[in-house]
């Protein structure tokens, strides 16, 4: 760190130096108190103390320039042969001091002689360029900055930039650009955020936050957050007021480093305005009638939920009801205006000014529309209107009532009506024609009805006439006579379907004809009537007897009904009723049966019902018949099909099934007789199998096993066959253009080079063992993929393959080239990792050694590290946690892939025919014989000691073998020609394979 700060203070120094002065030939200066004479060579800079400039000699300085007293700010000096910029209170000793050896010193007259470059300070630090990496386009390597992004220093490694506060290459956060608001800036709008995410990682964007701001300027300065306004839109309250608001957003990356700095909008919105109260539905209500009072209504709103202050009314004159011409009356100014006889025969309107408590306080005066008017005189008055006498036919009713009016206008020739209704209040009453006398004779027309009397009172001047008054109670009911009916029978005959007939003599006492007399027909147990009750809607002179009647005895009545008078008389109804009502049996006819003749399908039996007495339906009988042909001959019954419905069963294939109905009616002679199909359905066939939920699952690279499954069903429960598979490659997950794949006809199917970039898609035709055999082939709904090559962060590519224990592991080595063909294939060894380390390039069995330890995860270079210092491990200090599980530290496997556990190798192991080498690639994962790399010169050997190992992910806490403390020590899986276990590993330093196993 100490190198890297001096090269910083050298390349400021520098850039200070030669990028912002010119340079000069030569500089000569002397003692302060020593004049310049004239002899100075060209090149040479003077500083003048009395003008506070700098001189620079030509061929001759003409005239002596002096510098006079002690330094002064910020001023060049020379003393000795060694050049300071001084402070600005003249001291050399916090100066920038170059001596006579070109050594620069801050704060120093006496940089150390081996220092290009010395800084001395109590109480300043060493400030480092505070700039962006991306403003450096070409940076050199061992270059040092100050971040702003991250808030910490950079170093230029001469491939990237490394972050010096987590020793991690830079990860820059996002940033949000282009911050800005739009809207309408008036209290209840809305104003919307905007911005351009960016990340120079290409980390995509996550949950970015959001916060709106107010300010007094548009600058944005002396902001102040919103409180609750974190959304991407806010809503302009009173609070914005005369403000200007300002959108900022802390962008967020889903992935990497975030989140990144707030950015403002560099130009707040504003200032905000505030909604002016309106006045609506403004209307006046009262009659426009001298002495009367005229009130105005209004309705107060302000956008902003401003309150109602003292709102301002006004009254005017106009000469239309549409108040043109308006002109305000003085001292109308209240919600309520009375008229006098100033405005008689005038219009006079309402006006309101909405005024508001707070915000914007005055609105827009509105005025009522339209005017009242004009202002009239008030008419004459009718008052205790009535009528007295009786109210029946020929009898005279005489009206009465009392005249006033309210300006003293005398009565003139007043005006009467006679209304007729339908009740004594008067409701819907009509004008009785020539009736306009104070008095009025009961006609046969006025029977049953209400009589009213009503008066206009008219005067001889002033406004007139009045308004028509009704008498509030209208005599009556008129009465009259009532109708009589006699010599009342029925004739025709009692059976169900025929009609009877009634009959009988209309009188009146008072010669009033007939009208719309009302029928009845009754039903009864006997001839005598006796019980007897009405039968519902039977309203007409004649009657057809139904089912209903079966049985009884059926009589007439009548109500006879005048047109005029008393118009309803007695129910009189017939001596003797006439029966007992016969009908018929029902019958059974159409019958038919409907469905397909299959297996499982399900036959509707269909027939029309009838009878003559027209008696509805009962439970009518159904049976279904199997028969050898389809007249039905020799047809047996089918135990338990009594429905309407029947479906069809394996016994029933080769067969023909037809349907019977017995009918039976719900009255009358209830039982018909039984009708069968004239054709029976058949004969009966069966359904082919079906194969559904056509599907295949897997990992898509190459190498993967994909595992078709598929649901079997027949609809007539046959029991599943050898149904037979296929694999189809398409070019879409849709199977566009798919094509059998030869040879693939199980239900699994291992993925290879060929189907790269490729759809796969399970396919299954379905057989049944018994009925019909074959089905149709059906293929998965959607195929897989594409398929992928995956490899492990080394460039291994991965191929899977499951173990005994139903685990899947990789199917070589890290590093290898192929699974092994042999266990002592060389192609299958591999690469030979340190326990721990990332797949840096130490692993490769060619990687050059060091003996320099790492003190981090990540040593930084492809160096295979050697150490005999104990506890030989590549790491000082240890880090027990690495490799542990697909998202450990230094996963050197592919996604989710993992180092092995010890408990995962052990179950291997006991899978195994033979626990030895023989068993191990005997094993699924057929496991080769590996090279062992040395922990102190770096050299790689075939075998240690006649075993073979492997890493585990899992370490152990014991003493060092050389007897120097305990350590952590990486566990390890090893084999022989005897023996294979997992137990105590080797030094971590030493190089050994991996095979990686699916999480």
């Amino acid at each position: 760190m100490k190198k890297v700060l001096l090269i910083i203070v050298v390349l400021l120094g520098l850039q200070h130096t030669y990028a912002q002065v010119t340079p000069i030939e030569a500089v000569r200066i002397a003692n302060a108190s020593t004049p310049f004479t004239s002899n100075l060579s060209v090149g040479t800079l003077i500083y003048n103390v009395a003008t506070h400039k700098v001189y620079r000699a030509t061929d001759k300085i003409v005239g002596t320039t002096n510098i006079t007293t002690a330094l002064a700010e910020r001023k060049l000096v020379a003393f000795g042969s060694a050049h300071s910029l001084d402070a600005s209170n003249g001291s050399s000793t916090d100066a920038l001091y170059v001596d006579a050896d070109g050594d620069v010193g801050v704060g120093t007259t006496s940089p150390d002689a081996s220092a290009i470059f010395d800084v001395s300070s109590t109480s300043k630090g060493f400030m480092v360029p505070r700039v962006s990496t991306k403003a450096i386009s070409n940076p050199v390597r061992g270059m040092v900055i100050y971040s702003p992004e991250i808030d910490c220093l950079c170093f230029y490694d001469g491939s990237g930039w490394v972050d010096l506060c987590s020793g991690s290459s830079l990860n820059l956060p996002p940033v949000a650009g282009s911050v800005t608001q739009s809207g309408i800036t008036m209290v209840g709008k809305i104003m919307t955020g905007s911005y351009a995410y960016t990340d120079d990682n290409g980390d995509p964007e996550g949950s970015s936050t959001f916060q709106w701001y107010r300010s007094t300027g548009s600058d944005g300065s002396s902001a102040t957050a919103i409180s609750g306004a974190t959304g991407i839109n806010y809503t302009l309250s009173n609070n914005d007021i005369g403000k200007y608001i300002g959108f900022a957003v802390v962008p967020v990356a889903r992935s990497g480093s975030s989140p990144g700095r707030e950015h403002k909008a560099s130009i707040f919105s504003g200032q905000v305005l505030d909604n002016a109260p309106l006045a609506t539905n403004v209307t006046q209500s009262g009659m426009a009638t001298l002495g009367n009072t005229l009130t105005g209504n209004y309705t107060y709103y302000d956008a902003n939920g401003d309150q109602e202050g003292a709102s301002t009314f006004q009254w005017y004159y106009a000469t239309g009801s549409d108040g043109s011409s308006a002109t305000a009356i003085s001292g109308a100014t209240g919600r309520s205006y009375a008229l006098s006889n100033v405005d008689l025969g005038k219009f006079v309107g309402f006006a309101v000014t909405s005024v508001a408590r707070t915000g914007t306080l005055l609105g827009s005066e509105v005025k009522v529309l339209p005017f009242s008017g004009p202002v009239t005189d008030n008419a004459p008055v009718a008052t205790n209107v009535a009528q007295s006498g009786t109210a029946k036919v020929g009898e005279t009713l005489t009206g009465s009532y009392s005249y006033f009016d309210a300006d003293g206008d005398a009565q003139g020739t007043t005006t009467f009506k006679w209304y007729r209704s339908a009740s004594s209040n008067g409701s819907s009453a009509t004008v009785i024609s020539g009736a306009t006398g104070i008095s009025y004779t009961l006609s046969n027309s006025d029977f049953g009805k209400y009589i009213g009397f009503a008066v206009t009172p008219v005067a001889v001047e002033g406004v007139s006439p009045g308004i028509e008054v009704k008498a509030a109670t209208f005599v009556g009911l008129v009465t009259d006579d009532a109708p009589v009916a006699s010599n009342v029978t029925q004739s025709g005959i009692a059976k169900v379907g025929s009609t009877l007939t009634g009959n009988y003599t209309y009188s009146d006492a008072n010669n009033d004809p007939q009208g719309t007399s009302v029928f009845k027909w009754y039903r009864s147990a006997s001839s005598s009537g006796s019980s007897a009750t009405v039968i519902s809607g039977t309203t007409g002179s004649s009657y057809v007897l139904s089912n209903s009647d079966f049985g009884k005895y059926i009589g007439f009545a009548v109500i006879p009904v005048a047109i005029t008078g008393t118009s309803l008389g007695s129910e009189v109804k017939v001596a003797a009723f006439a029966g007992p009502v016969t009908d018929e049996a029902p019958v059974a006819s159409n019958v038919t049966q409907s469905g397909i003749s299959k297996v499982g399908s399900t036959l509707t039996g269909n027939y029309t019902y009838s009878d003559v007495d027209g008696n509805a339906e009962g439970v009518s009988v159904f049976k279904w018949y199997r028969s050898a042909s389809s007249n039905g001959s020799s047809a047996t019954i089918i135990s338990g099909a009594t429905g309407r419905n029947y479906t069809l069963r394996s016994s029933d294939i080769g067969q023909y099934i037809g349907f019977s109905v017995t009918p039976v009616a719900s009255a009358g002679t209830l039982i018909g007789n039984e009708v069968k199909v004239v054709t029976f359905s058949g004969p009966v066939t069966d359904d082919a199998p079906v194969a559904s939920n056509v599907t295949q699952t897997g990992s898509l690279s190459v190498g993967s096993v994909l595992t078709g499954s598929y649901s079997y069903s027949d609809a007539n429960g046959d029991a599943q066959g050898a149904s037979t598979f296929k694999w189809y490659r398409a070019t879409s997950a849709a199977g566009a253009g798919a094509a059998a794949i030869s040879g693939a006809t199980g239900s699994t199917y291992t993925l290879t080079s060929a189907d790269v970039g490729k759809y796969i898609g399970f396919a299954v035709t379905p057989v049944a063992t018994t009925g019909a055999l074959l089905g149709s082939e059906v293929k998965a709904s959607a195929f897989a993929g594409p398929v992928i090559y995956l490899y492990a962060p080394d460039g291994t590519l991965v191929v899977e393959v499951r173990s005994a224990t139903g685990r899947i592991w990789m199917d070589r080595n890290l590093g290898a080239n192929r699974a092994a063909t042999s266990s002592t294939d060389t192609e299958a060894i591999g690469d030979l990792y340190q326990w721990g380390r990332g797949p840096d390039g130490h692993q490769k069995i060619t990687s050059s050694s060091t003996n320099t330890l790492s003190n981090s995860d990540t040593p930084g270079h492809n160096k295979f590290i050697t150490t005999t210092t104990s506890p030989r491990d590549w790491r000082i200090p240890q880090n027990e946690n690495l490799w542990q599980g697909s998202n450990g530290i230094n996963n050197p496997c592919p996604s989710g892939y993992h180092v092995p556990t010890k408990a995962e190798w052990e179950a291997e192991i006991n899978s195994w025919s033979t626990k030895n080498t023989a068993g191990a690639y005997a094993s699924k994962l057929k496991l080769p014989l590996p090279y062992w790399r040395t922990n102190v010169g770096g050299g790689v050997s075939n075998n240690r000691f006649g075993t073979w190992t492997y890493w585990s992910a899992d370490r152990i806490y014991r003493s060092d073998v050389h007897g120097n403390g305990n350590y952590y020590f990486g566990l390890q899986m090893t084999m022989n020609e005897t023996s294979a276990f997992v137990g105590d590993g080797p030094d971590n330093s030493e190089g050994i394979a991996v095979r990686c196993i699916k999480d």
